[in-house]
């Protein structure tokens, strides 16, 4: 009995400890980007759509857009800061669609 009593200690023990690593690991894992969306266009009317506007966020739907445009005379990137699903910057049609699409994503 002893010896069993023991044994249920020590489990519960390590029950305790997973919960509480699980917590952290959850914590820790809503600042990563897990939300994403992606809009190709072609920026200048040339065939291809070739230019295209990122959006990654994390559960608190801050993060960045990446938009590349692309033309003739070559490719262009800029990057955007993203804070609770705003920026202070102003945003392209195709920077609208691809930060809607990331915020209506489902976080995994």
């Amino acid at each position: 009995m002893i010896e069993q009593d023991q044994s249920i200690r020590k489990i519960n023990e390590n029950i305790d400890i997973l919960g509480r690593q699980i917590f952290d690991l959850t914590t820790l894992n809503k600042n990563n980007y897990q939300k994403m969306g992606f809009v190709r266009f072609s920026a200048f009317g040339e065939a291809g759509n070739l230019s295209f506007a990122l959006a990654l966020l994390d559960a608190y739907n801050s993060g960045i857009i990446l938009s590349s445009f692309h033309g003739r005379e070559g490719t262009k990137v800029y990057s955007k800061d993203i804070t609770n699903g705003k920026s202070k910057a102003k945003f392209t049609e195709e920077e609208k669609q691809a930060l809607e699409q990331a915020i209506s994503s489902r976080n995994t």
